[in-house]
């Protein structure tokens, strides 16, 4: 039961009220991708799923797809990111 599993069951609790809804998980936790994973030591974690989204204009598609999912009397709030936000440097075999 990844992002797309738990999305399906939100949109399916919102759409048939009085029903219940049943998610089922193979893991110990929730999420699929978007859960942390640890080491054996639990010394190190890695956040494994979605970091940032961009795109989330008030009249964006992604945002309007988003606010459904979410209850409209908590709403996710979100922040504008910097316009350039994240840099990829490649370098060639000379390291330039």
């Amino acid at each position: 039961s990844g992002i797309g599993g738990l999305t399906v069951a939100s949109l399916l609790c919102q759409s048939r009220p009085g029903h219940r809804v049943l998610v089922l998980e193979q893991s110990e936790q929730l999420g699929g991708g978007t859960q942390t994973l640890a080491d054996d030591s639990d010394k190190y974690e890695f956040g494994v799923g979605v970091h940032y989204v961009g795109e989330m204009q008030p009249d964006s598609m992604a945002r309007h797809m988003l606010n459904a999912l979410t209850p409209k009397e908590q709403p996710v709030e979100w922040n504008r990111m910097d316009d350039i936000f994240d840099s990829v440097f490649f370098m060639n075999a000379n390291n330039n």
